[in-house]
């Protein structure tokens, strides 16, 4: 896979981690984010994130395009929140195994955010392997999918 990882300054030290991490394990790892912990902003982060993982899937989830993104910031929330002003970008907090799985399955989320304060890394790279290893049931699923979508335009 193809996967975006993009980080304010309280995510340094876990995008670099999921960088070296993923890489290992075969995959094409791209990190846009700071590589140090001076403060910069989310938002920041957020849109050049959304706009690489927007334009190489074109709306699509991981299982079609073979890309996804990851994003830190602190709590996890602001940088979902930037990402999901972007169209085509169907961002998500991921905190336990069961949601890791199930904004694949259902939602066909294509970012995965992350908190740099309070999750622990064996737990993040966990949940990315619990999504990359999903895949987007389609059926009904897609209706709402597409709902969703349709709401970009406004």
């Amino acid at each position: 896979m193809k996967i975006f990882i993009a980080n304010d300054h309280r995510g340094t030290k876990y995008a670099l981690a999921l960088t070296e991490f993923l890489a290992g394990l075969g995959h094409t790892v791209e990190h846009l984010g700071t590589d140090n912990e001076d403060a910069c902003d989310y938002p920041d982060m957020a849109r050049m994130l959304g706009e690489r993982v927007a334009l190489a899937t074109g709306g699509a989830g991981a299982d079609e395009s073979g890309v996804f993104g990851i994003g830190i910031c602190g709590s996890g929330v602001g940088i979902c929140i930037a990402l999901n002003k972007i169209a085509g970008i169907r961002a998500t907090p991921v905190f336990n195994d069961h949601t890791a799985e199930y904004v694949k399955r259902h939602n066909n989320a294509n970012v995965l955010c992350f908190s740099g304060d309070t999750q622990k890394l064996d737990d993040i790279k966990r949940y990315a392997q619990i999504f990359m290893d999903a895949r987007f049931e389609g059926g009904r699923h897609a209706r709402r999918v597409a709902k969703i979508a349709e709401m970009e335009r406004y």
